[in-house]
Parts: C-alpha cells; structure tokens; sequence
C-alpha cells in the first residue's frame, strides 16, 4: 500500500514558513496509520494474490460487511481457520478506518495550503 503522507521536509518547510503547530494532529494521523497498516499487512501476508483479489473485490462491493458475509468470504477462500474469521472481520474495519483517515488527511491539507 502506498502512503500518501506529506514528506517531511514539506513538513519542516510548511511549518517555519507559517509557524503553525500541526505537529500533534500528524503524530496522530502517522500512529493510527502504522497500526492499521501492520494489521491489514499481517492478513494479506497469509493470502495468495488470487485470495487478496478476491477479498478487495468484495470490500468494494461492500464496505460494512456483516458477520454472515464475512463468513461467506471464508468459506470462499476454503480456509477453516476462526481466527482467520476475526481478522478478515478486524481487516474490513481497519480498511474503513484507513480510508476516513484518508479523508481527514486531505482535508487538513487543503486547510493548511489554503
């Protein structure tokens, strides 16, 4: 996955130009991030290429999937495992919770350059 992250020397430029403090607001963004990160990392190690396709696929078709669903996707990719049913079900959340971070990103962004 890409980071999409400001550099840190737009950082230190952006913030001795204007002498903002945005430093806290980043600490947070860039700590969550490295969390869901290395969670959904951790689950796509353990798929195939076929498996991960296969698992975005249906993210897209449905971002809050339900238990019933997520169960489907397991059976799916023929892998008996519960805890694989709880971190396909953490993945989901923490892709969710990536993409609103996302937003919030960008929209701090736009607030700072404007």
């Amino acid at each position: 996955m890409a980071y999409f992250g400001p550099s840190p020397q737009f950082l230190a430029e952006y913030t001795a130009t204007k002498r903002l403090c945005i430093d806290t607001w980043f600490l947070k963004f860039d700590y969550s991030h490295a969390v869901f990160f290395l969670g959904n990392a951790e689950l796509e190690k353990k798929l195939t290429d076929e498996q991960l396709q296969y698992v975005r696929h249906r993210y897209r078709m449905n971002k809050y999937a339900s238990s019933m669903e997520i169960r489907q996707i397991v059976t799916q990719l023929y892998i008996d495992d519960s805890e694989f049913y709880i971190d396909l079900m953490e993945w989901f959340s923490h892709r969710r919770s990536i993409e609103y971070e996302n937003e919030q990103y960008r929209y701090q962004l736009a607030r700072i350059a404007a």
